[in-house]
């Protein structure tokens, strides 16, 4: 997988690979309160089309999951079109981030060029916005904390609700690039009576019929809580956690890259940045002495699978600009298998790494919600399947009182800990 340029040719070899090799196919997720892949949903006007008005009294449904609508919101005051070429432009030049360089990838120019404009402007027209939703997300069981609370008890948060999108040509829509976009944003709570209000919001989405208008009003009215302006303690009034991206249409190998609303004092504007990968080492420590040393010397912590990575370590750079991926295992010199604790840290450091998760930790092929065309689900990993079971577990554990309970479900046995929600970027 290791080539120079991925243009027509070597990046339909790799689609090829990834679709033919994918441990999986094709299927509707078997749990919609957790993961909604149908294509009945996905394929609805408010994912396909929107008139450009944020408000629209006459359609509450405008746009409410068209990619340009929620990027429209996300900017702010700022101009939208501006804001969404700004992130585009990111990849047009080397990014210095933590001390580390995320090589340029020209060629999403071509995703520009592409891109339909305001007639009679270069700018982007975000109600032609060509990603293709794959995915909507329930990631309740990311809350913090999540151990069992009562209705008053304090929290930071309730999770995180996701859309995912894929990059498409404008002018062959039956076209699907490997290319794809995750919006992260917070479940907003701040006591254990707010969480449970989020918890019975999506598990009432189970008494609708899949893909039915009911079915479909009901998850609107969750995702409109999250996906506005309504964070006024937020940039922007937005509770984006982070963007995330997947791609190899640009340039190989396969790179995940993450951004975050920033504030530009010089120009007075908020901007989607390139950030550092969170909790995701770069590859480039894979078989250094400095990465022996760092795991050896958290091990135990490692092996709670509740440990955030620093950005820096003994004045070195721990965080990567991006995670590239090429399907090779994680190398942690000097730490032996026993005791048990050591053993579990170098797995935990490797699976919670982008890579890991999307390779070789998960038997995975880079990508756990795939690319789609229209009327089609997308593509889920065996690993997410697995995953959309063990959350559903929990969401059943969490409605089954009136407070939000420890976990003591098939599959899922005694306290609720982190080493039952790991994975906390997985899809």
């Amino acid at each position: 997988m290791k080539r120079k340029n991925v243009l027509m040719g070597s990046w339909m070899a790799a689609a090829l690979f990834v679709f033919t090799a994918a441990p999986s196919r094709a299927q509707v997720s078997s749990d919609p309160r957790i993961l909604i892949n149908d294509p009945a949903v996905l394929d609805d006007s408010r994912a396909t089309r929107w008139s450009g008005l944020l408000n629209n009294p006459s359609d509450p449904t405008d746009g409410a999951w068209h990619f340009g609508k929620l990027m429209t919101q996300m900017a702010g005051a700022s101009d939208p079109s501006d804001f969404v070429m700004g992130w585009l432009q990111s990849w047009a030049s080397n990014q210095n981030i933590n001390g580390m360089i995320a090589p340029a990838r020209p060629t999403v120019s071509q995703i520009i060029n592409g891109w339909p404009k305001v007639a009679g402007t270069t700018k982007l027209d975000l109600t032609k916005s060509p990603l293709r939703l794959l995915a909507i997300v329930n990631r309740l069981d990311l809350r913090f904390p999540r151990t069992t609370v009562s209705p008053l008890m304090p929290v930071q948060d309730a999770g995180e609700g996701r859309f995912i999108y894929g990059f498409f040509d404008p002018r062959n829509p039956g076209s699907a690039f490997q290319f794809t976009v995750i919006l992260e944003y917070k479940l907003k709570a701040s006591n254990g009576g707010e969480v449970m209000d989020w918890a019975r919001g999506w598990h009432a989405l189970a008494s609708e019929v899949k893909g039915s208008e009911q079915f479909k009003v009901k998850l609107q009215a969750l995702t409109d809580r999250f996906s506005g302006a309504g964070s006024p303690n937020e940039l922007n009034g937005s509770a984006i956690g982070q963007v995330r991206t997947n791609e190899i249409h640009l340039s190989s190998p396969w790179e995940l890259r993450e951004f975050r609303l920033s504030f530009q004092p010089s120009t007075k504007t908020v901007r989607l940045q390139q950030s550092e990968t969170t909790n995701s080492a770069s590859f480039s420590l894979s078989g250094t002495p400095a990465l022996g040393a760092f795991v050896s010397d958290h091990d135990r912590d490692l092996a709670s699978d509740n440990f955030q990575l620093p950005k820096t370590y003994l004045g070195n750079s721990v965080l990567g600009a991006s995670s590239l991926n090429s399907l090779t295992p994680w190398v942690v010199p000097n730490v032996p298998d026993k005791p048990a604790p050591s053993l579990a840290a170098k797995a935990n450091f490797a699976l919670e790494s982008c890579n890991g998760c999307h390779g070789t930790s998960t038997n995975t092929r880079f990508l756990h919600v795939g690319p789609r065309v229209l009327g089609q689900p997308s593509v889920l990993s065996r690993f997410l399947q697995g995953e959309i079971t063990r959350r559903g577990n929990l969401l059943n554990a969490m409605v089954g009182s009136g407070t939000i309970k420890s976990a003591s479900v098939s599959g899922v046995s005694g306290p609720e800990t982190a080493q039952q929600t790991p994975l906390g970027r997985v899809h």
